[in-house]
């Protein structure tokens, strides 16, 4: 039978009848670690690990001051041992272990009681708790540095994507997104946890979730403060190359112009809306007018529609992108990573703020 820890161990030596052995209050099934080792003290001069894991074949002979005979179980008779160490040889060869592995064996098999033999078997147990504990550790997924510029570009890339129709999505949503289209896009996102690492995974998601955040609300504030008098971003040509300029692979295009558009409208129709449902706000804004437009079915197109209306609007009042000296890329020249976190955006919910609704 196997067992998953010391303790479920140690619960069926008492459920088989056996008894611990106890001295000035030192039980072995429910002291904790650091009670063991001053408790065991010295192990017949040696410690657990020399002691029958590698060391003095010689036994564990008085364990802290106390007698074999407070040892659990039987006293093993020479003729006992003598069988227990064939045997030992005999799995040894069979299972073609190592010689260090062989030898420990043996040492095991000449154990003086069975008390000792679960003393070195307990001891074995923590052991190989801590180094699955150490290896978990090592194994930790951590963000590399160098992938944090992917991380920024597929964020903003995300936001300003022609099937985007959803701002700010249900919790983690957009992060969740992103993070599919980067499995997909493997080659170009080379960084990422293994998929059956469930840890990994919620370590990326959650700091993915943040870079989505940080890159709405930058370019939220970039927008606001675009539209005061003197700014030099008025002209939606250089408020897009304000907030893109340094994202890696994300160029401006005419989404990027009509998107942006959009949010200066609705920051300049939605008053005394708290920053908390502004995107909720906007996305039920966007939709109410798409169906004003043309009833029925809302479909992307629709939405298009009404992002078109306003960049006109905007050019009108802010001037004309083409006067700006910043040129827009043509969406089908974007990289094909693009085209799949497009296919995956448009899964995507808004995330909803007031009366009831969940947000992120």
């Amino acid at each position: 039978m196997s067992y998953r820890s010391p303790d479920e161990y140690l619960d069926s030596l008492r459920r088989s009848g056996a008894t611990t052995p106890s001295s000035d209050g030192f039980d072995l099934a429910t002291s904790d670690n650091d009670e063991q080792s001053s408790s065991f003290g010295n192990l017949g001069g040696s410690d657990l690990g020399s002691a029958g894991l590698g060391g003095s074949a010689g036994g564990l002979g008085d364990v802290g001051g106390l007698g074999l005979d407070l040892l659990i179980g039987q006293v093993f008779s020479a003729s006992d041992t003598r069988s227990m160490l064939s045997l030992a040889k005999s799995i040894a060869l069979q299972d073609d272990m190592t010689p260090a592995d062989a030898a420990k064996l043996e040492l095991f098999a000449q154990a003086r009681s069975i008390g000792e033999q679960n003393v070195l078997i307990y001891g074995k147990m923590l052991q190989i708790n801590t180094n699955q504990k150490r290896a978990l550790k090592a194994d930790a997924y951590a963000i590399p540095s160098t992938f944090k510029p992917t991380m920024k570009a597929y964020s903003f890339a995300y936001l300003f994507g022609t099937r985007s129709a959803v701002f700010k999505g249900e919790h983690q949503a957009p992060a969740k997104c992103v993070m599919a289209a980067m499995r997909l896009n493997s080659a170009n996102a080379p960084s990422l946890p293994r998929s059956d690492d469930i840890t990994g995974g919620k370590v990326l998601l959650a700091e993915l979730s943040s870079e989505v955040t940080h890159a709405r609300n930058s370019i939220k504030d970039k927008a606001k403060a675009s539209m005061q008098p003197g700014s030099k971003m008025r002209n939606i040509g250089a408020l897009a190359h304000a907030i893109l300029n340094g994202v890696a692979d994300v160029p401006i295009t005419l989404m990027v112009y009509m998107k942006l558009a959009f949010i200066r409208f609705c920051l300049s129709t939605f008053q005394g809306v708290s920053d908390s449902d502004f995107w909720w706000r906007l996305h039920e804004f966007r939709v109410a007018a798409a169906n004003a437009n043309h009833g029925g079915v809302l479909n992307n197109v629709d939405l298009i529609h009404v992002l078109s209306n306003v960049y006109n609007d905007d050019r009108n009042t802010y001037g004309d992108p083409a006067e700006s000296g910043y040129q827009a890329v043509e969406i089908a020249k974007l990289s094909v990573w693009h085209t799949t976190l497009a296919q995956q955006a448009a899964t995507v919910k808004p995330a909803l703020g007031k009366r009831g609704r969940e947000a992120d």
